[in-house]
């Protein structure tokens, strides 16, 4: 079935619509779900430029929540909340690479998240934040010899290494509780961001302790990509890929990649509303190394 581009984004203004061209560190595709709705085209992403063949640091985050129409206490809208998310982060970590030294060591990627959500929340005091959206986030630093990650909620790191092995890194507590919940007890929606349950990045700073984190050797690492949920559904809810067949698509062709996604959505849109899922997802790919 072929797509109804009434219901897509348009092709991605970062890196047009060729073929056959893999990203560069530094370089995106993004695609909106709906460009109609604003609190849908929430997926927001920044990468600072580093020498080396790498991005400094890169932020990927893709909101979520209902538009303010249609919730009280907060009158922003998603993409408000991610892209100042993504700016915040960033403003909080030391590209030593990109901009030289520093003094003293860079802020830890976790005390950095801390930070953003303090500033966000700060910056809609007259709101109810707990009521207001949220994100996912995923985060890559290269600095030193060192290739560092933070991710919390369902967005990704996927790094392909040099003996060709590949890693996602996913947090995967939402997806084990949405795929658990048998429609009694509490739902996944009203243990977010308690103990126990699953975390999301929103007005809690605790969040920024529960993601994940790590660091891997640089010269062990050929290329490394952050990725919302919609760009990764090959993967977890399409059962097409897996992480090496889905970091070889990426690495060699991200808008053909992107394509297939669509289609697939689409000649599958009745399934996936019968399971409960949108049809269209926000897709951000964001290559880090």
């Amino acid at each position: 079935m072929g797509i109804d581009r009434r219901m897509l984004g348009p092709v991605s203004p970062e890196v047009g619509p060729s073929h056959g061209a893999p990203l560069e560190p530094g370089g995106r595709v993004r695609w909106a779900a709906h460009t109609a709705i604003d609190c849908q085209d929430a997926a927001a992403w920044r990468a600072l430029p580093a020498a080396g063949g790498r991005a400094a640091v890169g932020v990927v985050a893709d909101g979520a929540g209902v538009g303010p129409e249609l919730r009280p206490g907060c009158e922003h809208p998603v993409d408000w909340f991610s892209t100042r998310l993504v700016d915040a982060v960033l403003a909080r970590l030391s590209p030593a690479d990109a901009l030289g030294p520093v003094v003293g060591e860079p802020p830890a990627l976790a005390d950095a998240v801390a930070g953003a959500l303090e500033c966000v929340r700060g910056a809609h005091p007259d709101c109810d934040a707990d009521t207001g959206p949220w994100a996912t986030l995923a985060v890559a630093r290269a600095v030193g010899d060192r290739l560092e990650y933070f991710v919390l909620c369902d967005s990704s790191l996927v790094v392909r290494f040099t003996d060709g092995q590949v890693l996602q890194v996913i947090d995967g507590r939402l997806d084990a509780l949405v795929g658990g919940w048998a429609g009694t007890g509490p739902s996944p929606a009203s243990v977010m961001n308690t103990p126990g349950g699953w975390w999301s990045a929103r007005a809690d700073v605790r969040a920024a302790d529960e993601g994940l984190t790590g660091s891997f050797a640089l010269e062990e690492v050929e290329a490394a990509w952050l990725a919302t949920d919609g760009a990764t559904r090959p993967i977890e809810m399409f059962r097409t890929l897996d992480a090496p067949a889905w970091a070889e698509a990426v690495a060699r062709d991200p808008w053909a990649l992107a394509h297939g996604i669509r289609a697939h959505e689409t000649e599958h849109a009745e399934r996936l509303r019968a399971g409960g899922h949108k049809v269209h997802d926000d897709i951000a790919i964001l290559r880090v190394v």
